[in-house]
């Protein structure tokens, strides 16, 4: 369970979706119901969006709350994210484990590729230079951790 204690020096890219950006732009935040597996239990220090045609906006992950769940290192759900409403319910009255990345917006990247279908992981040094650069080649599943890191 250490692993969930802090923020790591990962990134997570997801795809954009209409009620993702919907939820952005009113909350700040990102939802991740935990049935979405592993990015329902990352703690990373970046998360882009993938919007489709290949370019994304970036967020540095100020916080992750999470809704009925007990997570250690997560910061204590706030009503404001409670009283969030996906599909007609509040979170608090879905009674489901939710995790909500509250971000801040750093830049967007121009161009990624390959396209984006789900959640991934990759590291923070490539995220960081996408934006400087305004590319980003997502690396494979096995490339974005090399054995032994």
């Amino acid at each position: 369970m250490d692993w969930f204690r802090s923020l790591h020096e990962h990134a997570v890219i997801v795809p954009a979706s209409d009620r993702a950006e919907k939820e952005l732009a009113a909350h700040q935040a990102y939802l991740c119901p935990l049935s979405s597996n592993h990015v329902g239990l990352a703690r990373p220090r970046l998360l882009v969006m993938y919007r489709p045609g290949g370019r994304g906006p970036v967020f540095e992950v100020e916080a992750v709350e999470t809704a009925h769940q007990r997570v250690p290192g997560t910061r204590e759900t706030t009503p404001a994210t409670l009283g969030i409403i996906r599909e007609g319910v509040t979170l608090d009255a879905s009674r489901s484990p939710w995790t909500v990345f509250h971000l801040v917006g750093v830049g967007t990247i121009d161009t990624i590729a390959p396209a984006i279908q789900q959640g991934r992981y990759l590291p923070v040094e490539h995220v960081r230079k996408a934006l400087e650069s305004g590319d980003l080649a997502v690396p494979t599943l096995d490339q974005a951790f090399p054995a032994g890191e």
